[in-house]
């Protein structure tokens, strides 16, 4: 038996900021994913539903719920610092 939904509750205002940012300007695919996401959980449908119908897992949505849930949609749609070293600078910046 599967479980339930959640139910998730997405502002108006924040809805209309969403869409917003779907449509105009130029974005990053990967936030435009995030924020149709985000959309799509508004409608009812569950997070495996809603990964497949904007290309991304059920735990990306998942945790892309959670990030929202905890600081808003600016947190949920910016990328998480990365592990690792950072980049090394190229020769051409030492030389600017």
């Amino acid at each position: 038996m599967a479980r339930p939904i959640t139910p998730f509750a997405l502002p108006a205002a924040d809805q209309a900021v969403l869409e917003n940012f779907t449509r105009t300007g130029c974005r990053p695919v990967r936030a435009v994913r995030r924020a149709q996401a985000l959309l799509a959980l508004a409608t009812g449908i569950g997070q495996q539903a809603a990964g497949k119908a904007v290309g991304l897992s059920r735990q990306t949505v998942s945790e892309l719920r959670r990030r929202y849930e905890e600081g808003g949609w600016q947190f949920a749609l910016t990328e998480a610092p990365r592990s690792g070293t950072p980049r090394a600078s190229t020769a051409l910046s030492g030389r600017l």
